[in-house]
């Protein structure tokens, strides 16, 4: 899995994940509100579906995904990744540099 933080989805290589290993891209920064502000509700709605249809639509034949996650900060939530980390149960791989 790669989790971005950055919102530049559209310069991502489907190449860096591994196929039919469930592998997901999630960014952190969808376009949601960017397109229901740009075409309204309805059009916003038809835009976000096809959108992730199209960033799809090559990637899921070899078993990679696109995901949209959205957020609330939670220091709760941080303290438990942190533990986690700290026992070894999860950890950063690898770190791709977006230039």
């Amino acid at each position: 899995m790669i989790l971005d933080c950055t919102g530049r989805t559209e310069k991502f290589s489907y190449t860096l994940l591994k196929p039919w290993a469930n592998a997901k891209y999630v960014t952190l920064s969808p376009p949601t509100l960017r397109n229901f502000d740009e075409h309204g509700i309805i059009g916003g709605l038809m835009k976000n579906g096809l959108d992730l249809l199209a960033a799809n639509s090559t990637a899921i034949i070899e078993g990679k995904t696109l995901r949209w996650a959205y957020f609330i900060p939670s220091s709760n939530a941080l303290t438990q990744l942190v533990d986690l980390a700290r026992q070894k149960k999860v950890f950063i791989n690898k770190i791709y540099v977006f230039s």
